[in-house]
């Protein structure tokens, strides 16, 4: 395991670029791929699913939809402040 130069580079970016928790920047053996490889599945799956399946219920009832804001799209980056209250309103005076 230690000598596959693609397998050991995939884990190293998976640490240093990705940021993924939980692993050594560096599989010995087959055990250590096998652990690595269950949780980037669990992740990818189950971890996404618990995470993003409940944005149907929100977003799902009109008011929540994100388009409900009839504004043209920004075009430039503003601040949470800004934001906020360019939201409040803009909502506020189509009501």
């Amino acid at each position: 395991m230690k000598e596959d130069s693609e397998i050991q580079n995939w884990c190293k970016e998976l640490v240093e670029v990705a940021d993924f928790k939980g692993i050594s920047n560096e599989l010995t053996n087959n055990e250590d791929l096998i652990e690595m490889l269950t949780v980037f599945i669990f992740i990818s799956s189950v971890g996404h699913a618990a995470a993003n399946f409940g944005q149907y219920d929100e977003y799902a009832f009109p008011p929540n939809y994100p388009s409900i804001l009839r504004t043209q799209r920004p075009n430039t980056k503003v601040s949470g402040d800004a934001f906020q209250k360019g939201i409040t309103s803009t909502n506020s005076e189509k009501v």
